[in-house]
């Protein structure tokens, strides 16, 4: 539940400035990056951190899925489930975000409810592969290994 949410002691960011910096160079150099977590679009909100979302993750900030009652998230040829509530085997991505693709990416998985849940990107330039939940919140074990298998197939490919 790390996130810049103007309440906490120590201030959290998924992506600092400095980071972000480094992202764009890493892209530039023709790099690809697997990104995944549940505050991907919602702890960017400054117009700086939207242009990073927009320029190098190819993504726009569209909500959170609020809808924990059902956990399935479809896409990859996949259907399967992901830790959203609170529990004593796992921590839960109780509230993901929704993240739409711009022009030049594509929606590659959606929740449940039909909203759009991890954008994929495919350049000239660069790859990119972003999940509005984490990747490590994927219930079954070989669903998950088989998820990085494909996204990893596709970044290198």
């Amino acid at each position: 539940l790390e996130k810049d949410d103007g309440h906490s002691l120590l201030i959290y960011k998924s992506f600092s400035e400095g980071m972000q910096k480094r992202l764009r160079q890493f892209t530039r150099d023709g790099g690809s990056l697997l990104v995944s977590g549940s505050y991907i679009g919602s702890d960017m909100q400054a117009a700086s951190e939207q242009a990073f979302l927009k320029d190098v993750l190819k993504l726009s900030f569209a909500g959170s899925d609020r809808d924990n009652k059902n956990s399935s998230v479809h896409g990859l040829g996949m259907t399967f489930d992901i830790w959203r509530t609170i529990n004593e085997t796992h921590y839960a991505a109780t509230a993901p975000d929704v993240i739409s693709p711009i022009k030049g990416s594509n929606c590659v998985m959606r929740y449940s409810d039909g909203r759009d849940a991890a954008v994929a990107y495919s350049g000239r330039d660069y790859k990119t592969f972003t999940m509005g939940f984490p990747l490590e919140c994927i219930k079954d074990a070989k669903t998950r290994n088989a998820i990085m298998r494909g996204i990893l197939k596709y970044l290198i490919k």
